[in-house]
């Protein structure tokens, strides 16, 4: 690689002197550029991390509620309930008679 020759720094210089505030702006722009592209990509790793995490404990919740219900007999009286509702469903069915012509 050659060294830049005087002339074009001066021309680099020039454009710089002439639009200082464009070169400003050009300059804060890709740089917040780069920097919400750091930050969405990290934030989308962390969010999966999130939400295993939170899925695993929603079960592990799940879990135990189910576990102290079942300890409290709500579950086995629902489901008691469940099957006796079932039954007269059954037992009160009519038989339905088809019509032929």
């Amino acid at each position: 690689m050659t060294t830049p020759s005087s002339e074009e720094l001066g021309k680099l210089q020039k454009l710089l002197l002439k639009n200082p505030i464009a070169f400003t702006a050009a300059f804060f722009v890709s740089f917040c550029g780069m920097l919400i592209c750091t930050v969405v990509l990290l934030t989308r790793e962390s969010s999966n991390d999130w939400k295993t995490q939170y899925e695993a404990e929603r079960q592990a919740n799940r879990e135990l509620t189910n576990e102290l219900l079942i300890n409290n007999g709500i579950i086995r009286e629902y489901r008691e309930v469940a099957k006796k509702a079932d039954s007269v469903i059954t037992e009160t069915k009519v038989p339905v008679k088809i019509l032929k012509k």
